[in-house]
């Protein structure tokens, strides 16, 4: 899901930690 990321591209790592948990 790029949308989800590219909208909390300011949480990136928060996203990053995210995207790589599921």
């Amino acid at each position: 899901m790029p949308d989800e990321i590219t909208e909390s591209s300011e949480e990136e790592g928060t996203d990053a930690i995210l995207c790589t948990r599921k």
